[in-house]
């Protein structure tokens, strides 16, 4: 399934002669894998050859699998270093966090005043409705992922970055 997810294609469909699931059934068997491409992760590419281990005793429980797949699924969605630290530093692998706390993080990494202008412009950015918490905001990794894709890295000059393009109308719509 994590070979399908990765390449969006069945196993063997690259092989004419491993059309009809029978003759898949025979190659798995016989030790055939489908060929996992280079582009894969190789985390992930090991995490795929742990499953398909011939001998079914020696694969990974899903128990086991598990943190693995959260840890790949973090690794991959923060763009660079220095957000990925940031996160697992303050909130592990969880996939969000409440906004106070994240809004803390970011302030100790890059030195800024939790009151000043450019913070607030990232909290409009990242910080959304909790889902279990009334009245509370909280920022997700995939948000938090975009923001950084537009305007990152995370280092000295990201918060000014920020305020730079939330100062602007066009940002709005007011142009």
């Amino acid at each position: 399934i994590l070979y399908e997810l990765f390449t969006q294609f069945h196993a063997f469909s690259d092989n004419p002669k491993l059309k009809r699931q029978e003759a898949i059934i025979y190659a798995v068997s016989g030790g055939a894998r489908p060929t996992i491409p280079p582009t894969c992760p190789e985390p992930l590419a090991q995490v795929i050859r742990a499953a398909w281990d011939q001998e079914p005793r020696r694969r990974p429980t899903f128990e086991a699998l598990l943190p693995q797949l959260e840890q790949l699924i973090f690794e991959n969605a923060l763009p660079d270093a220095a957000s990925r630290a940031m996160w697992r530093d303050a909130f592990g692998l969880r996939m969000a966090a409440d906004w106070a706390r994240f809004r803390k993080a970011l302030c100790r990494l890059l030195g800024a005043d939790e009151s000043s202008r450019s913070l607030r412009c990232v909290e409009r950015l990242v910080a959304e409705p909790s889902a279990t918490v009334k009245g509370e905001l909280q920022v997700s990794v995939g948000q938090w992922s975009r923001v950084l894709l537009w305007f990152g890295p995370l280092d000295a000059g990201f918060l000014g970055r920020v305020e730079a393009v939330l100062r602007c109308g066009w940002f709005h719509g007011l142009c």
